[in-house]
């Protein structure tokens, strides 16, 4: 069975297969499912919810099933299968390297994701806060024992340095992980309004449209 792993939004996603859906856990509301644009085969997922498991389009549902029980019986019988992974692997062209910036050149988000992808090791978590950082972290090649945290944190103001330009972004980096590497650091990056990701275009896009219609009022 293939299982596709990462964060499906919708239209905004890029093409992928899988035979099965599993949702653990899942919201589906508007931002969720990109104005309910998943488009799944409900008769090919698997819902765990807290208590229950939800199976098929038929609604077979099974009660008094503990999510992390379930979750943990799943794991003792999944094997893993790299048959899809290998496939995609022989005809993937990954992206090129961005060109290197001039001096003092405002910082670009992909020369900023080079550097964040070189200080990455196991001992780390990456934290997305809500935005385009959640697409960009997701292209991240995160070493084993890295994961990222997608947060929303409203307004917190926790920044303790700003960079504009890559100069200024080796220097903090290397006070980051030199003299403060055991404290919690907080880097506030400029970049231009303009410099986003595909995902973030499409998911505006198409979240105006769908929220720009006439309220459906009998």
């Amino acid at each position: 069975m293939r299982l596709k792993r990462g964060t499906y939004w919708g239209a905004a996603s890029t093409p992928f297969c899988a035979d099965a859906y599993l949702f653990v856990g899942p919201i589906f509301d508007d931002t969720n499912t990109l104005s309910h644009s998943l488009h799944l085969k409900k008769v090919n997922t698997i819902l765990v919810e807290p208590d229950r498991v939800v199976i098929g389009d038929d609604g077979s549902t099974y009660d008094c099933v503990q999510m992390k029980d379930f979750l943990s019986a799943l794991a003792g019988v999944v094997r893993r299968n790299e048959t899809g992974f290998e496939n995609h692997s022989r005809m993937y062209v990954g992206d090129g390297y961005p060109r290197r910036s001039e001096a003092n050149e405002a910082l670009r988000v992909n020369v900023l994701f080079q550097h964040i992808q070189k200080m990455l090791c196991g001992e780390m978590a990456v934290v997305a806060e809500t935005g385009d950082s959640w697409f960009n972290c997701q292209k991240l090649k995160l070493p084993p024992g890295c994961l990222v945290d997608a947060i929303c944190n409203g307004r917190g103001k926790c920044w303790t340095t700003k960079v504009g330009c890559e100069e200024e972004l080796i220097e903090v980096i290397d006070g980051a992980m030199g003299a403060n590497k055991d404290c919690l650091c907080f880097i506030e990056v400029m970049v231009h309004k303009d410099d986003t990701s595909r995902e973030l275009l499409q998911m505006g896009t198409i979240c105006s449209a769908a929220n720009s219609r006439p309220p459906n009022i009998p």
